[in-house]
């Protein structure tokens, strides 16, 4: 399993890299502690690779929200600390992009 789940990450980091429009991140995270702290680091992390980051704290993922985040065309889009409940919700609508 570990080496299953580096891998993931790896390929993840790849596909980052290559995002065609690197410019920019819409990162959505919680607001409780371990999501504010979760958003910070991911923040950094993506500005150290030259992405302009926008950030939403959110108490959870309305579905209309979603919905419309999701209506974006092109955007590379980060979720942090949402999983639980959220999860299908969010595994729904990547589905309907693809």
């Amino acid at each position: 399993m570990p080496n299953t789940l580096i891998d993931a990450m790896e390929r993840a980091i790849a596909e980052v890299r290559q995002w065609p429009g690197k410019k920019t991140v819409q990162i959505f995270h919680h607001n409780d502690s371990d999501g504010l702290t979760s958003g910070a680091i991911l923040t950094r992390a993506f500005e150290r690779q030259g992405f302009k980051v926008q950030r939403f704290c959110l108490e959870k993922p309305y579905p209309a929200v979603l919905r419309k985040v999701y209506e974006q065309e092109g955007k590379l889009l980060v979720f942090a600390d949402f999983c639980g409940q959220d999860r299908p919700l969010l595994s729904e609508l990547t589905m309907e992009e693809i």
